[in-house]
């Protein structure tokens, strides 16, 4: 849970930068949510969740935005820079989900839990262009293992809709 909890917060320090209510521009939140149980399978990639928040277009960003965005695209013709933050969780598992042991012709069980952060650049790719392109760098920081939570949040939607559990 400490783990979880330093995570979210390397993710939720790009939110104190935003500008005020007033003055900001509009904000982009998501929510990303897979499952192989749509497809009435439960092998390899199995589940995964990511929410993400964008800034809207702003002049006001912190000097190191600038410089980074800057550094990335010096050759853009950069209108404005944008910051994100995200927070997600990716499960893995073998096809067999009845066997607790390493199978090594199938993938292994696995979870990945991560924090995000990223800048974007809005930019014109050819002055005479009417065609804006928003191009995105991300650090992805995470743990893998037990940390990661993959059997818990695994089991624990298997029983919400009631299918048998995974034993690795």
């Amino acid at each position: 849970m400490r783990i979880a909890a330093i995570l979210l917060g390397l993710v939720g320090w790009p939110l104190a930068i935003t500008t005020s209510a007033a003055q900001a521009p509009k904000d982009t939140y998501s929510v990303q949510w897979e499952n192989d149980r749509i497809a009435n399978t439960d092998r390899h990639y199995t589940n995964g969740f990511r929410l993400s928040w964008v800034s809207g277009a702003r002049d006001s960003d912190p000097m190191w935005v600038k410089d980074v965005l800057e550094a990335l695209y010096p050759f853009a013709s950069l209108r404005q820079g944008r910051v994100g933050a995200a927070f997600g969780q990716s499960i893995f598992m073998p096809e067999n989900t009845a066997t607790s042991g390493l199978m090594t012709d199938d993938r292994p069980y696995a979870g990945w839990l991560y924090g995000a952060i990223s800048v974007h650049a809005e930019t014109n790719r050819a002055p005479a262009s009417a065609t804006d392109t928003l191009d995105t760098v991300e650090l992805n920081l995470g743990v893998v293992g037990p940390w990661a939570l993959g059997r818990q949040v695994q089991n624990g939607v298997h029983d919400l809709i009631n299918v048998g559990r995974s034993n690795g």
